[in-house]
């Protein structure tokens, strides 16, 4: 794909989309960027220079768009990061939310882009539910059991149908668990590294359920899922692709490296007993490592020590 490419990024001002409009100007692309609102400070440095075209719209309300129709005429590469992020308040407060916007909102998007050619969408590991087999690898089934997950799949599905009808390239890059700068927000805070840094700042303790501690994650830096989506959006390769790092990391050793990181003597306690039964969500990433070349690059340690530095 030859860099004189526009490029749409939709939920550009968002934890991912910011980093992925960076690497993309460094890479010499020239990105154009689609979100409700313009509320990051670089993407409103970049927009006020000149350098990147912006395009405020709510992709749920009609009328903005139909003013968007016309405006994404020599749009044929979208990177659709744009939707409700798992942990969200707004997901955990009403279904239909979640539904408007991971699925409607990707819908009404593919309305106005009649030369599309390639499409590349940031879906999610929830999609898999609960694991059957450990790594989990892209053949796994897909049983979600939360709003979250089964939003994503369902735009996931669709996309296909989409992809099938029209002809064009879809991607689908199931993220691992993100995190990194700029997660340290209001809309963040009840998301497990983001809380803990919280508690951690305030010097409160930090308590988890019995059991909790040994959930396994497979946490993803927020640059090395920029790498992976714009590595998809060059290799031109449609289908499903696991995005992570398959190192599994439990919530007790988290726990501890960030105690660790931050030279803190809070402690660690248990909250009341609940059933539970820790899952293990390391993933697979051989295919996304053969296919798109991806290798991620920051550890959990250098990942967490830089997140915990910005927010100080």
């Amino acid at each position: 794909m030859n860099t004189d490419k526009n490029i749409l990024v939709t939920g550009g001002c968002g934890q991912v989309g910011v980093v992925v409009v960076k690497q993309l100007l460094e890479k010499g692309y020239k990105p154009v960027v689609l979100d409700i609102n313009s509320s990051n400070s670089y993407i409103n440095e970049l927009i006020n220079r000149g350098i990147i075209e912006f395009y405020k719209c709510n992709l749920l309300k009609t009328d903005e768009i139909i003013k968007l129709k016309g405006k994404l005429l020599e749009i044929q590469y979208v990177i659709h990061l744009a939707s409700l992020v798992d942990g969200s308040a707004d997901i955990r407060k009403s279904a239909t939310g979640a539904i408007e916007l991971n699925i409607l909102a990707t819908i009404n998007l593919l309305s106005v882009l009649p030369r599309l050619l390639h499409l590349v969408y940031a879906s999610s590991m929830m999609v898999y539910g609960i694991p059957q087999a450990i790594p989990i690898s892209e053949e796994h089934s897909t049983e979600p059991i939360n709003v979250y997950g089964a939003t994503k799949l369902s735009a996931e599905k669709f996309l296909h149908v989409f992809s099938l009808q029209k002809k064009i390239k879809t991607t689908i890059l199931r993220l691992s668990s993100l995190y990194g700068q700029g997660e340290y927000s209001e809309g963040n805070r009840n998301r497990v590294i983001p809380m803990f840094i919280r508690k951690i700042k305030n010097n409160e303790p930090l308590t988890v359920f019995p059991g909790d501690e040994y959930e396994i994650r497979d946490y993803l830096n927020i640059k090395d899922a920029a790498d992976a989506i714009i590595m998809s959006l060059k290799a031109e390769q449609a289908g499903i692709f696991n995005i992570g790092t398959a190192r599994g990391i439990n919530i007790k050793e988290l726990m501890d490296m960030m105690i660790l990181i931050s030279g803190s003597d809070v402690e660690c306690r248990k909250a009341e007993d609940r059933p539970f039964k820790p899952a293990n969500y390391t993933l697979n990433i051989s295919k996304a490592k053969r296919i798109l070349g991806f290798e991620p690059k920051i550890s959990i340690e250098d990942g967490l020590a830089e997140e915990m530095v910005d927010i100080a």
